[in-house]
């Protein structure tokens, strides 16, 4: 399975990189009626990312079956849309039906196919498309063209491209991560670290739910002037969060007993110490929407890159000597740090608020 997590991995960059996800734009701009011309912008990046990805795939890589995981990007320009528009309906279905073709074209593979990297990764391209298309003839109507928030082309590129260079950046500090994990920890080590991050998945799921609706909900309370909507839903939130992260850490044997991993459960002490860190990334990002509201977006791309570039800095002068407790305590200290620093966001967004009230 090496190979398919990193063609995988490797395709998912890619179309990031090419399309600069630029369906993200819908959350700030679609407004409250269909934009034509968001539309066609937003279309523009996902048909050049699908033609760079082409190309790369047959001269690259030399795999015509690699080019029809490109749709991939066609499916998330449809759930994106769905999802800005509050159709959760039509967002969670294009999804579950993605997922469960995904599945079924596997297993065909599986019986009359040999299954491997490629033909996987075409499974799941083909159920992209499938969905795609699927959705965009059954869900067409999409009312009146309106360009209701105004905005400009300067605007949607101060939008889109935070968030795409986010995304590689995070994509490198993951693959630098694995790499010193594999060069200085033994297996054993290894494979404590690999169930704490199955585990902390648990989090991310939990406050995945909150997070797909916050960015869209944020932004027109926002224009609307909300600020008590937006601050109280805020507020259960972060307490729901701190509350369930709690929980987690009182019952870690019990998680890591449920994901059939009790052999690991004297070293439950890394999924703790990274929950903690994963509560104060999850909150430092809530506190930064402001930034994307305001088209700032690059602000916190390069507190990341700042904060990205001392952990790497930090690792790779004493991981040898510091080993796993030094490691998971530098990812712990830096999100910490990206915490106190998205309070100063908050701050500007108060102040903000102040001001407009």
């Amino acid at each position: 399975m090496g190979e398919f997590s990193l063609k995988y991995s490797v395709s998912l960059l890619l179309l990031s990189c090419f399309s600069l996800d630029a369906y993200s734009a819908y959350l700030r701009f679609l407004g409250n009626g269909y934009d034509r011309k968001l539309k066609r912008m937003v279309r523009i990046f996902v048909f050049f990312a699908i033609a760079l990805f082409t190309l790369f795939s047959a001269i690259i890589w030399h795999s015509y079956a690699l080019i029809p995981f490109s749709a991939y990007v066609l499916f998330r320009e449809r759930a994106y849309y769905y999802r800005s528009s509050y159709n959760y309906l039509a967002y969670g279905g294009i999804q579950v039906f993605a997922y469960v073709l995904s599945i079924v074209f596997l297993l065909i593979i599986w019986r009359f196919y040999s299954v491997n990297a490629s033909t996987i990764i075409l499974c799941f391209g083909i159920a992209y498309l499938v969905a795609f298309v699927a959705f965009s003839l059954l869900i067409h109507k999409e009312g009146e063209s309106s360009n209701v928030d105004g905005w400009s082309a300067n605007d949607f590129f101060k939008y889109i491209i935070p968030g795409a260079f986010g995304t590689i950046l995070a994509w490198v500090l993951g693959a630098a991560d694995q790499a010193f994990v594999n060069y200085y920890f033994t297996p054993d080590v290894q494979a404590g670290l690999a169930i704490a991050l199955r585990s902390i998945g648990i989090i991310r799921m939990f406050s995945g739910a909150f997070l797909e609706y916050w960015p869209r909900f944020y932004f027109d309370r926002l224009k609307n002037q909300d600020y008590k909507i937006i601050l109280h839903q805020r507020e259960i939130f972060i307490l729901c969060f701190l509350f369930f992260t709690v929980l987690c850490l009182i019952f870690a044997k019990t998680i890591y007993l449920l994901l059939g991993a009790s052999s690991y459960t004297r070293v439950t002490w890394i999924f703790c110490a990274l929950a903690v860190g994963e509560c104060f990334r999850i909150w430092a990002s809530i506190n930064a929407t402001y930034l994307s509201y305001i088209l700032r977006g690059a602000i916190n791309t390069y507190i990341l890159i700042f904060l990205g570039g001392i952990k790497l800095l930090l690792i790779t002068l004493f991981i040898e000597k510091g080993g796993i407790v030094f490691a998971v305590s530098t990812t712990v200290g830096i999100y910490f740090l990206y915490w106190l620093l998205s309070i100063l966001m908050l701050k500007a967004e108060r102040k903000a608020m102040s001001s407009a009230a």
